[in-house]
């Protein structure tokens, strides 16, 4: 009964902290948030009302012919309908308390072999997910704040399911979200899929033929769902753009393949828009139909050249460390952005240096060390666990390599938030694994021979 109360003060003081850091970051004036091209995208024929409070914090109501028809739609649409016109905070505010339920549950029923386990899921957690330049993005339209919000609730859903027992709501709820991320950004529509994917170790777990056969088919639902609903892209404007991007400000960009136009199947005018953004040239240039390329060519491209793939990974790598784009926010005046508890991502700016080696050595030794693991152990559920992890890595790593492939080097720290989303979560697993398998060995040790390592 004391360890539970116990238990229960920790959650409690981890949420409340949690909380404090969203109010300083998103509710107090000056009020901040991040900006940028798809909030027209999003809200086309929105504008901007001055609060009073030194920025713009106020959407108008989302036009009912708006073009946008991503799942970004299920979220703000009720939204505009109910207030016509509401404060940028009442959104984030949704979006946290969401996450913020997701921890609780998550937090209150892990079972932990010590207090201060839990303490360090929680206190890592806080530290990394709490950082203002992750908190930034939920004042915004901008995908990027939903995108936080659903991923971790997700993850909590996800670990509450290998930690205790599973069930059919969570398994329904999960499967729901993958569906809702999935259309969410263009050219994402694969994202859903490997994230419903993520949730079938659970099936190692709870093996009632009933549950499994639900869990399949809503896997399976869902999967097919996604290339069906998304595949051909949530906006059209946005998809030609990426398309663009994909071909002149990637595959084509810097490259010495003289020969590179001719395998791409495009005419030799199209030389003269190599390098150049949708920003650069004509619209009609954009929507010309013979100077672009499916995304199928550029991958074989890839496949076949994988000298200019690697540069082009290179390239995401140097952008893939920075959470928040400084050019980005919601003040009349760009360079005036809020600062506050940023203690991860200057940590991260600082000591994580941008290598594509790097990435793909860290992600990659997290797979070998899960299978090793998992091939050790007998325990149902932590084989259970290790083989989630090996697919939130696998699904890590293919959010790194798609960004190019999908836009190119256009915006390309933008594009890497989901990246960055993975990673770190992959990155909470190593901290608090690793410190906690340590502190086994050194106890290990101390009971062995009377030392301490």
């Amino acid at each position: 009964m004391k360890k539970e109360l116990t238990s229960g003060k920790i959650v409690v003081l981890l949420l409340g902290i949690m909380l404090v850091l969203f109010a300083w970051c998103n509710l107090l004036v000056p009020v901040a948030g991040m900006g940028g091209a798809d909030y027209y995208q999003i809200a086309s024929g929105g504008f901007w009302l001055n609060s009073g409070t030194g920025c713009q914090t106020w959407f108008s109501s989302i036009p009912a012919e708006n073009s946008y028809t991503g799942t970004m739609n299920v979220i703000l649409r009720p939204l505009s309908v109910v207030f016509h016109g509401f404060d940028v905070r009442i959104l984030s505010t949704l979006y946290f308390a969401a996450a913020l339920v997701a921890f609780f549950f998550f937090l209150a029923k892990m079972q932990t072999e010590k207090l201060w386990h839990k303490a360090l899921v929680g206190g890592v957690a806080t530290f990394i997910f709490c950082d203002f330049s992750y908190l930034l993005h939920l004042n915004s339209l901008n995908v990027e704040g939903a995108l936080y919000c659903f991923i971790l609730v997700m993850v909590c859903l996800l670990f509450s399911q290998l930690f205790t027992k599973p069930g059919i709501c969570r398994t329904l709820l999960y499967s729901v979200l993958a569906f809702l991320v999935a259309g969410m950004k263009t050219g994402y529509f694969w994202i859903g899929i490997l994230l419903v994917v993520c949730q079938l170790p659970v099936l190692m777990i709870k093996k009632e033929l009933w549950y499994r056969i639900v869990t399949v088919f809503l896997t399976v639902a869902v999967s097919i769902g996604c290339v069906t609903c998304f595949s051909d892209g949530v906006y059209y404007g946005k998809e030609q753009q990426n398309k663009f991007h994909s071909v002149y400000y990637g595959v084509l960009k810097d490259n010495e393949d003289s020969s590179a136009l001719e395998k791409l199947g495009l005419p030799r005018e199209a030389d003269a828009y190599v390098g150049k953004s949708v920003y650069e040239v004509d619209s009609s240039v954009v929507e010309n139909a013979s100077l672009n390329v499916g995304y199928s060519k550029v991958i074989s491209y890839y496949l076949t050249h994988p000298g200019t793939f690697l540069k082009k990974l290179e390239c995401s790598a140097d952008n893939g460390y920075e959470i928040r784009q400084q050019y980005n926010s919601n003040y009349p005046e760009y360079h005036k952005i809020k600062h506050g508890f940023d203690g991860y991502s200057a940590l991260k700016r600082r000591v994580m240096q941008p290598d594509l080696w790097f990435v793909l050595v860290f992600l990659g030794a997290v797979i070998a060390f899960s299978a090793v693991q998992m091939k050790k152990q007998n325990d149902e559920k932590k084989k259970a666990y290790y083989l989630t992890m090996i697919l939130i890595c696998t699904t890590t790593l293919a959010v790194f390599l798609a960004p190019v492939i999908i836009s190119g080097e256009a915006a390309l720290g933008a594009e890497l938030f989901l990246y960055n989303l993975f990673f770190d979560i992959v990155l909470c697993y190593v901290i608090v694994g690793g410190t906690i398998m340590i502190c086994k060995r050194r106890e290990t040790i101390q009971k062995k021979y009377g030392v301490e390592q």
